[in-house]
């Protein structure tokens, strides 16, 4: 079966009005306050690839896939993973911040926090003692497995990207989502200060 993947355009918002005035904690502070004052200097770029299911048994498989949703929803849980790419191309050298914890998914009227790596991991710990016995997928993984996938893949908190670099991760949320429809991602960049340099934004398709 061929693998669909769909990449997302986006864009860079540095309008003060379109700022999330959300934040994940004070140290990165999203408001018009901590905007940086040279921020137009810079240059990054961003690629968001919405991860389906056929995507994502081609790149991990079957069985330690910590971004496929569990077949049952006994787990009361749907996963949404994206390929997240950071491209810095300032000209300067000067380093991006970019945080896991101030990224966000906005579905219906509802905004969702990424899952660290230790939620991913605790996740799929609890789900595994439960269903080793009742489901032959889980059954050819372990919690150690699940646990190295998602640390070398899962997007760093934070990912710190210096001029002419770039950095791939994967952002995986979790919640009770609508298996068809648009969600929209926000992801904010920082500087070395952790002033706010603008929010890449963009629509996505889920089917």
């Amino acid at each position: 079966m061929r693998t669909k993947q769909f990449m997302v355009a986006v864009m860079f918002v540095l309008a003060a009005g379109l700022l999330f005035t959300q934040c994940s904690s004070d140290r990165y502070s999203i408001s018009t306050r901590n905007m940086a004052p040279d921020r137009d200097e810079y240059d990054v770029e961003a690629a968001l690839v919405y991860m389906t299911d056929e995507a994502l048994l081609e790149r991990f498989g079957p069985h330690d896939n910590p971004y496929l949703s569990p077949r049952t929803m006994a787990s009361g849980s749907d996963i949404i993973a994206l390929e997240v790419t950071i491209q810095n191309n300032t000209s300067d050298s000067r380093t991006i911040i970019v945080p896991l914890e101030s990224i966000r998914l906005v579905a219906g009227n509802s905004a969702f926090v990424p899952q660290s790596s230790y939620q991913l991991y605790n996740f799929w710990d609890n789900f595994l003692k439960k269903r080793r016995d009742k489901d032959r997928r889980y059954f050819q993984t372990s919690s150690g497995k699940m646990r190295y996938v998602i640390n070398e893949t899962l997007f760093a908190n934070p990912a710190i990207v210096k001029g002419g670099e770039s950095y791939s991760g994967y952002v995986a949320f979790q919640g009770r989502f609508s298996k068809f429809g648009f969600g929209e991602i926000h992801i904010p960049v920082f500087d070395e200060k952790e002033r706010v340099i603008g929010i890449f934004t963009q629509e996505f398709e889920r089917y």
